[in-house]
Formats: structure tokens, C-alpha cells, sequence
């Protein structure tokens, strides 16, 4: 390796003993960020690398022009960057000689290329770094993954489940990116083409707009001079430019009750209440969200989790499948809180979901049960952060929302902090779908 490298003075280290864990961070000479979790008695690592560029993105702006893409073209393009020039022409194939697994994911505002092994470190951490800074769309490669994305859109369209979840946010938040699946439709996918990745890749994919993250037992000085390397081999990038122009949500759902004849003997039924927007005090500390976060968590553990009150009244009057679940999601800005299950009795079930939401003031919360599933859930996060996959996808994620997720993991959350977060559920945003079977349609 080359010894010229001079290490940024700006390296940024916080320690935290009590898990065994080094945080590092800094920025390389051309925007990209890296985040290097240091853990001590692991033979195994992780690496992410992610890109600001989601599912929600249709619309963006550059240099004053406007683009629009098709729904579906983040979920393609993730497919396509795996594809590689030369006699090995795919990614993964390429890192499975090696003993490296590899994956990616897209959400709505991210894309994520994850790497894992225990050997071939180096390796691993150089080719995740080549093969998405290195595009390579032909025609023939694209028409073949349009094909195998297309039967994912169909495998997924065949899922009651899905289909009864889609419905829910499409009536919630309106025709807008965020109710459509990241992969897009099947009409979407046909007009996607080599122009479209272009475009887009050469929009996002810079460097100052994606991170890295890295955890394992190393040197951070050795990781620095290996991506310094990298990167200094690399063509200069033109700086980040795209400006998302994002769908206005309406302030109310579009429509509280719906039902839909799938192929299925008991009755799915998804639940949602709207949170507020404001739902965090703070919105110039990021933290703080994630603290908040934590809070609804807990609070729909509290309400709905296998030793509460509720569930047991579920259970005992057959209002739904054992299964079901409540929880909080915070996802591309938009909180609510879902609760999906199978019902024999989905009327009656919605009825009791309504009256538990519309009198959270009544309900009767117990200090000792509430901090009792609060250490456990502290426990469980302390747990969760020797799996390292885990760890650095969560900690690269939410750092790209500017949340650390090592600050606030033993955050004492009080009986009070529960009770004070209620008042940001809005109620009068509730809705709900079924999907009831179709040979009940006689009856």
C-alpha cells in the first residue's frame, strides 16, 4: 500500500466501552463518507455500501431540468450493478470464490450493497467499492433482468398479504411514490432501458452522495488507506446536484375502509394509524428521533405484545390469528403505526383496534411492566449488535438520516415519556383494509 497517504486530521472517533465498540467517521478527499465500527474479538466483518437514491424517487431536478422516472428504476438498477465486464460477469460469483457473501436491498430512499465474511477482507471491501462504482448495462444483460424482475413483480402481486398492504397505503397516502412498491410494476419495468440507468446512475451514484460502512476487527488506519487507494484510482466525479422533488402527502387518508376478494380462506387485515409528523420535540436533533423511535416501539409492545392485556383479549375472543402484529413504522419521513394479522371476526377486530387508539387516555399503564419490557428490549439491542450484518446495515441507515445509533441504544424510556408520545397519534386518521376470501362472495 502506499505510504504517501496522510490521514485526515478530521477522523472522528467516539468509544463506547460498555459494548466493546469504536465508532470512526470521516469523509475521503472526493465526498465519500465512511463509517468504520470497530469490534474486538470478531473474526467476522460486514461492509455496506449505500447510495441516497430510493423507490420513492421519481421526479428530480438538475442544473434547473426536471426529470421524470418510471416507479421500479432504484429496485432495476440494483439488480444490474451486480453484472460485471469479463469472463466472470456477475459480482456475486465473483466474491463466492472468495468465501464472501454478498446481497442488496432497496427501500424508498436508499439502496444498500452488503458484503460479509470472515477472510478476504481486502478484497471484499475493494470489489464492493468497484463493482457499484463501475456500471456496465448492455441491452441483452438488461432484457434478461427485466424478465427476472418482472417474475418478482408477479411472485409478489400473488401474495395476499401484499396485496391487502398496498391497498392500505395507496388509501392512506394517495397515488403517490411512496403507496407504490419499489420494484414498480410490470408497466414500469418496460420502460426502463440502458438511457434510464445512465441517466440515473450518473445523477446519484456519486460519491458524495453514498457511504460506506464497515465493521469488523481492523485497523481503522489500514481501512482508510485501502479506500484512500481505491478511490484515488477511480475517475473524478462531478459533485451531487439532484434535488428530489418528493409527492405532497395529503394531510388526511384518502379512504378509512376498503375490502378486496383475494385468494385466501381467512381474512387479512391490515390496520394503520397516522402518527404526526411532528411526533419527535426536537426536529434539529436527529437523535432525538431515533429516541422517539425507541418510544413508540415499546409503546406498541406495550399495548399489543404477547404479555400485554390486549393481546390476551384478542386471543381469548378469537379476533385474530396468533401472529398478528403491531408495530411502528418511520419510513421515508411518513410514522404510523401498522397492526396486520389473519381475523376470523375482522369487523369486530377493528372495533377493538379503534377503541384501544381512541382511548389511550383511559388506558392503565403499569411502571413496573413498562420498564421491565424496556430493559428487555435494551438487552436484545445489546445482543443484536454481535451480529454485525445486522449492526452495520442499521447504523448505516440511520446515518444516513443523521442519526448515530450507538448514542441512544440504552435510552431510559419512563411510564411518563410513553403516556406523553399518545397525543401524536392521530386518531382521526385511522384506516383499514380486508381481504376476505373469494369464495365467500355468494354469501
Amino acid at each position: 500500500m502506499s505510504k504517501n497517504i496522510v490521514f485526515n486530521k478530521d477522523v472522528s472517533l467516539k468509544k463506547y466501552e460498555n459494548i466493546n465498540t469504536s465508532l470512526y467517521s470521516w469523509e475521503v478527499f472526493n465526498g465519500l463518507k465512511v463509517i468504520f465500527v470497530k469490534k474486538e474479538g470478531f473474526q467476522n466483518y460486514a461492509i455496506n455500501f449505500g447510495c441516497n437514491f430510493g423507490g420513492a424517487v421519481t421526479k428530480y431536478e438538475v442544473d434547473g431540468k426536471i426529470y421524470n422516472i418510471p416507479y421500479g428504476v432504484a429496485h432495476f438498477l440494483e439488480h444490474q450493478m451486480f453484472e460485471m465486464e469479463g469472463e466472470i460477469t456477475n459480482a456475486s460469483d465473483y466474491l463466492a470464490m472468495f468465501g464472501i457473501e454478498s446481497n442488496a436491498f432497496t427501500s424508498y430512499d436508499k439502496t444498500i450493497y452488503q458484503v460479509n465474511g470472515s477472510d478476504n477482507f481486502q478484497i471484499a471491501l475493494n470489489y464492493i467499492l468497484d463493482f457499484v462504482q463501475t456500471p456496465y448495462f448492455r441491452k441483452d444483460n438488461i432484457d434478461i433482468e427485466r424478465d427476472i424482475i418482472i417474475q418478482e413483480i408477479l411472485m409478489y402481486q400473488d401474495s395476499p398479504f401484499q396485496k391487502v398492504r398496498s391497498r392500505l397505503k395507496l388509501n392512506n397516502f394517495g397515488d403517490v411514490s411512496y403507496s407504490h412498491d419499489v420494484t414498480g410494476s410490470v408497466e414500469d419495468v418496460n420502460k426502463i432501458d440502458e438511457d434510464v440507468l445512465n441517466q440515473v446512475y450518473n445523477h446519484f451514484y456519486v460519491p458524495s452522495n453514498m457511504t460506506i460502512a464497515i465493521i469488523g476487527n481492523f485497523d481503522y488506519q489500514d481501512i482508510y488507506m485501502m479506500i484512500e487507494e481505491n478511490q484515488r484510482k477511480k475517475p473524478i466525479y462531478p459533485s451531487f446536484k439532484a434535488k428530489v422533488i418528493n409527492d405532497e402527502i395529503s394531510n388526511e387518508v384518502i379512504k378509512k375502509d376498503d375490502e378486496m376478494k383475494i385468494d385466501i380462506v381467512d381474512t387479512v387485515v391490515a390496520y394503520a394509524v397516522r402518527v404526526k409528523p411532528n411526533f419527535y420535540n426536537n426536529e434539529d436533533d436527529n437523535n432525538n428521533l431515533l429516541v422517539n423511535i425507541c418510544k413508540y416501539d415499546l409503546l406498541c409492545e406495550v399495548l399489543f405484545g404477547h404479555s400485554s392485556a390486549n393481546f390476551q383479549t384478542i386471543m381469548d375472543n378469537d379476533l385474530a390469528l396468533l401472529g398478528f402484529g403491531c408495530s411502528f413504522i418511520y419510513e421515508a419521513g411518513i410514522p404510523s403505526i401498522r397492526f396486520n394479522g389473519l381475523s376470523h371476526k375482522p369487523e369486530e377486530l377493528v372495533k377493538f383496534l379503534n377503541d384501544v387508539f381512541l382511548n389511550l387516555d383511559e388506558v392503565e399503564l403499569d411502571d413496573k411492566y413498562v420498564q421491565a419490557l424496556n430493559r428487555a428490549s435494551i438487552g436484545s439491542t445489546i445482543r443484536d449488535f454481535n451480529d454485525l450484518s445486522t449492526t452495520i446495515t442499521d447504523c448505516l441507515e440511520y446515518s444516513i438520516d443523521g442519526i448515530n445509533l450507538f448514542d441512544e441504544y440504552n435510552h431510559y424510556i419512563s411510564l411518563n415519556d410513553l403516556r406523553d408520545i399518545t397525543k401524536y397519534i392521530d386518531v382521526n386518521n385511522i384506516n383499514y383494509v380486508f381481504g376476505k376470501s373469494k369464495k365467500n362472495d355468494g354469501k
